[in-house]
């Protein structure tokens, strides 16, 4: 019944049998037993349809759930390794650059002192010791 019925089926089924408990409650007050026996045998299959059938929701959400946060555990990490392969793109493009820039660059000849010049020491000690400067 629940499988094909739809929920709207489903309610109105509930509210013919809380109908016909109420209905039972004022023909069966003389005697209670009568009444509590009408009012399991009505209500039980109600309940336990809607307790399978909430059970059943709950269990296919439960497993959307997981499905779904194995897919994004999935795609964070695909996105670590694209970043990770971006990064070693990155690093790869700069040393090609230098590379290129390296031998774009024409030789000079190289200075005996490391880079600077008697001339260039001579002019910073004259610079240094020049009256304007004391």
């Amino acid at each position: 019944m629940i499988g094909e019925a739809g929920q709207e089926q489903f309610i109105f089924v509930g509210f013919v049998i809380a109908g016909l408990t109420a209905a039972a409650l004022a023909s069966l007050c003389w005697h209670l037993p009568a009444f509590f026996g009408f009012l399991a045998g009505a209500t039980l299959p109600l309940a336990g349809a809607c307790l399978c059938l909430t059970g059943y929701r709950y269990a296919a959400t439960i497993l959307e759930t997981l499905d779904l946060q194995s897919a994004v555990r999935d795609a964070l990490h695909r996105l670590d390794e694209t970043r990770a392969e971006l990064e070693r793109a990155k690093r790869h493009k700069w040393r090609v650059t230098l590379i290129l820039a390296l031998a774009a660059e024409p030789a000079r000849p190289a200075e005996p002192d490391g880079g600077e010049t008697a001339v260039g020491f001579e002019a910073a000690g004259r610079a240094a010791t020049s009256p304007s400067r004391r």
